[in-house]
């Protein structure tokens, strides 16, 4: 109610009955006055009851808009008090992204006296903020002035929660519309191009429903089958399948329309003018959201061209296989034809070598030799490469030892490396394991390749081949091999072209090293074979690196690499190398600190000797000195005569590592005590024993990982009329050995005989099979050796007529295959048809001596043989070893 309704008018208030007295006047004022406030009091309480009565909120404000009033519903909702409450503390209640635009719109009704209206969120007590509509009127006076404020607020949250879903669905409905006109409208483009692009193709196009039913064929498909309008609609694509394909066609068709998936064939579609060609026919179907199939789409591309082509193709694959047959068993006849001579030569050669013969003779015969072997190594590069050319070459697997290998390697090129003055070294990193699975003799073959090329490029310096452990993409159990010379180095231009077979760089300088051009090329494909890849770096007149890394697992008992690590080593030790290269990468430095051994480097030898006198007042006092006198000759020449006069004389142990001939030249420049000499190539035992030997050191009990068969040899006993070798032999064994040769050659009887009489047999020989079925079957005999190649009976044909004789008479005669052909296979055909082993001609002595050993299971005889310098082919024995002459 506004409060204008209660003012007094003093000049309409007197009338005559009004009393006149002013005392009496006053009085009645009063009186009067206090009804009229009493009436108001009661129509205020009246209206705060009826305010406390209704859901929303009731408030009045002064005409400045200050809060004077609000009903007991507010208090409940929002939690606060009246102090916190009138005024303007109820603003605090007012959400605060809303409050400004609130007191925007209150003051500007409070300016103008316009009713208020605004929806803003109030905080209920817990803080949530809740929609309202709050409304205002002003109260005026006669003169229109505001004298009070009545408003309201009733709490819509709901409904505008209800209202803003309501406008974001219809906000959505319109974006749906939209983009369901947009897909219709796309739809339509879609439909225009797909006939389009049908209409614009080459290939026969359909279409069918669900049910596998068509109903279109784009423009190609009815030209190519010469269908008019009215046969479109109920001739399908399965009525022009050639009649011997239809069936089957027809079959898959329906098979793939039942199961809902992609449907492709090859076969063969009949042409307007009564032709087949050869399609390929593919249809997949076409699903909505929910997967559900509604049509499907097909296509037929014409590959009758393709086909033709394809066996063209075959065709001409199969000529290729058989001329590469053809040209296999050229290269396998040749193979045999060269070696069955050479195996004459070679062993005749082996035979004379170890004759009484004067110094220039026993040169020539040993140049004939080294001819003969250049002349097998040729060979052998040409039926590696043949093998690889018919993807015929094969791995064994077997476990070796990589420092037996890689040392090996190196004792085979010694000579080569002496000959040069270069300084040849095999590096095995300490925890490399003893024993590891892969093909021994491959690996070998490569690292000959590699090293004997890096000597016949390498005129000063060193040439290393060193093992290390790598962890690679393989994992832990690779092995990288780098074989690193100080040569002429490779351009970068004919790097590329390396691997290539037949390849040599121009010039003189390569050129002059003759070859066959086809060594790099069979070493990448075997690296590769046994997973591998070779790479090089090289820089010219600054050396070469020919690496790669081997997956080369170890045993079950070498799992672990770590723990394998020598426990033996020598890591009390100090020694001091002079040497060219002063740092731990040089090449006798690292090989010293393969045993564990504390190594110092210097190339002064001033300094070495104050080294050496220096180290005397220390703890960890230097034991020896290594020189170096095969590329550091005079500074070790120098350091020695320095050493004579020096206060360390007698106390330090000089090693001397070198060559035979540097080493024997140095043998009489110092007498010294306590003075050893190491031969190049080093070996790890070796350096062991004379360490070991020069002052007592030895290293701790190491376990062996691996199983060692020590090679037996066998005492020369001879059957050609001299008796007193092999009386002497029967009165050591007391056992008479008699073996069994088959070979159609005279001169590979000879050398078999010669042979076999050195590793103390009486040997009969015959020229075919059947001679050879005779003798055993008449005689007894400890070994069989039969040529697989000869006239009448040939030796696998006898190897089956022995064998039964020996199953009848419960025999147990080994017998073995010796045969002219390499090239691929051989000794797998051997085993399989029925032999025990087996012999590559030319006979390596030392491989036959290991054949005859293993399958006699002899061990206390020993032979004398020629070392060879060449590697023997890949059929001999994987674990072959060079001999030298005691």
């Amino acid at each position: 109610m506004a409060s204008d309704q209660y003012h007094f008018d003093s000049g309409t208030a007197m009338d005559p009955d009004f009393p006149q007295d002013s005392n009496q006047f006053q009085r009645a004022h009063f009186e009067a006055l206090a009804k009229l406030q009493q009436g108001e009091s009661q129509q205020l309480e009246l209206f705060k009851a009826l305010s406390d009565l209704l859901p929303g909120f009731i408030w009045t404000a002064t005409a400045d808009g200050q809060i004077d009033y609000i009903n007991k519903r507010w208090y409940e909702w929002s939690g606060s008090s009246e102090a916190e409450s009138l005024g303007a503390g109820w603003l605090s209640n007012v959400y605060g992204e809303d409050v400004e635009q609130m007191r925007s719109r209150w003051q500007q009704s409070v300016d103008t006296g316009a009713p208020y209206e605004c929806e803003y969120r109030l905080l209920r007590q817990d803080g949530t903020p809740r929609w309202h509509l709050v409304r205002g009127v002003a109260s005026l006076d006669d003169s229109g002035k505001i004298v009070k404020w009545f408003g309201s607020s009733l709490e819509v949250h709901d409904q505008h929660a209800t209202k803003d879903e309501l406008a974001n669905r219809l906000e959505e409905l319109s974006r749906v519309n939209a983009k369901t006109e947009e897909a219709k409208q796309q739809t339509a483009e879609s439909e225009l191009l797909f006939r389009t692009m049908c209409e614009a193709s080459p290939e026969l196009i359909w279409t069918a429903d669900e049910h596998g039913n068509t109903t279109y064929f784009n423009a190609q498909f009815i030209h190519y089958c010469g269908l008019t309008d009215s046969d479109r609609s109920h001739l399908g694509w399965t009525a022009l399948v050639h009649p011997e394909e239809r069936e089957q066609v027809v079959l898959n068709w329906q098979n793939c329309v039942a199961e809902f998936r992609d449907f492709e064939i090859e076969m063969r579609m009949k042409r307007f003018d009564g032709e087949y060609r050869w399609f390929l026919v593919r249809s997949l179907p076409i699903k909505d959201d929910s997967g559900a199939t509604l049509s499907w789409c097909g296509s037929c591309t014409d590959i009758d061209t393709h086909r033709r082509l394809v066996t063209q193709l075959k065709m001409a694959r199969d000529q290729a296989q058989s001329a590469l047959k053809i040209k296999s068993e050229f290269v396998a006849n040749v193979s045999h034809e060269l070696r069955t001579p050479l195996n004459g030569i070679l062993g005749m050669v082996e035979v004379l070598l170890r004759g009484d013969l004067s110094p220039k003779s026993k040169e020539h015969v040993s140049t004939i030799r080294e001819a003969g072997a250049s002349l097998l190594t040729i060979i052998n590069d040409i039926l590696d490469f043949s093998k690889i050319e018919a993807g015929k070459m094969e791995l064994s697997s077997t476990h070796f030892n990589p420092l037996s290998v890689a040392e090996g390697v190196a004792e085979i090129l010694a000579p080569q490396a002496a000959a040069k003055n270069l300084l040849l070294l095999a590096t095995v990193e300490r925890t490399i394991p003893d024993t590891v699975f892969g093909d021994p003799l491959r690996l070998r073959q490569v690292l000959l390749n590699l090293c004997g090329n890096a000597i016949k490029f390498t005129d000063r310096g060193q040439v290393i081949l060193k093992v290390e452990a790598s962890s690679g993409i393989n994992g832990p159990d690779q092995l990288q091999f780098s074989v690193i010379d100080s040569g002429i180095g490779i351009s970068k231009a004919f790097q590329k072209r390396l691997f290539e077979p037949f390849m040599q760089e121009e010039g003189s300088a390569y050129r002059s090293t003759g070859g066959t051009g086809l060594g790099l090329s069979i070493s990448k494909h075997l690296v590769e074979l046994m997973g591998g890849k070779l790479m090089v770096d090289s820089q010219e007149q600054l050396g070469s690196t020919f690496s790669f890394a081997l997956p080369l697992a170890t045993s079950a008992d070498a799992s672990d690499w770590t723990a394998r690590a020598w426990e033996g080593s020598y890591g009390q030790i100090n020694l001091l190398t002079l040497e060219p290269r002063h740092n731990n990468q040089s090449a006798i430095c690292s090989h010293l600190c393969a045993l564990g051994i504390a190594v110092q480097s210097t190339n002064d030898h001033v300094r070495a000797l104050e080294l050496l006198e220096g180290s005397r007042q220390s703890p960890e006092k230097i034991q020896a000195i290594c020189l170096d006198t095969i590329r550091y000759r005079k500074q070790s020449e120098q350091f020695l005569e320095a050493f004579k006069r020096s206060k360390v004389f007698g106390l330090v142990s000089v090693i001397e590592i070198g060559t035979s001939e540097s080493l024997s030249q140095a043998r009489s420049t110092l007498v010294a005590p306590r003075t050893s000499h190491l031969a190049i190539p080093l070996r790890r035992k070796q350096v062991a024993a004379c360490l070991e030997h020069l002052s007592g050191w030895k290293p701790k009990e190491r376990k062996s990982y691996t199983q060692t068969m020590e090679v037996p040899a066998i005492k020369n006993e001879v059957s050609n009329g001299s008796t007193e070798p092999l009386t002497q032999a029967k009165r050591q064994s007391g056992i008479t050995r008699r073996a069994l040769v088959a070979d159609d050659n005279k001169i590979n009887q000879q050398v078999a005989l010669l042979f076999l009489q050195d590793l103390g047999f009486i040997v009969d020989v015959t020229a075919d099979g059947i001679e050879a079925v005779s003798a055993f079957n008449n005689n007894h005999y400890d070994m069989v050796f039969l040529d697989c190649q000869m006239p009448g009976l040939d030796g696998f044909e006898a190897c089956k007529i022995i064998k039964e004789i020996q199953q009848r008479r419960g025999l147990n005669v080994p017998v073995i295959a010796v045969t002219a052909n390499a090239i691929s296979g051989s000794r797998e055909e051997c085993l399989d048809r029925g032999m025990d082993d087996y012999l590559s001609k030319p006979i390596d002595p030392a491989a036959m001596s290991k054949l005859v050993a293993r399958w006699l299971g002899v061990s206390d005889i020993k032979i004398t043989i020629v070392p060879s310098q060449e590697s023997t082919p890949d059929e001999q024995d994987h674990e072959r070893r060079s001999y030298s002459l005691p």
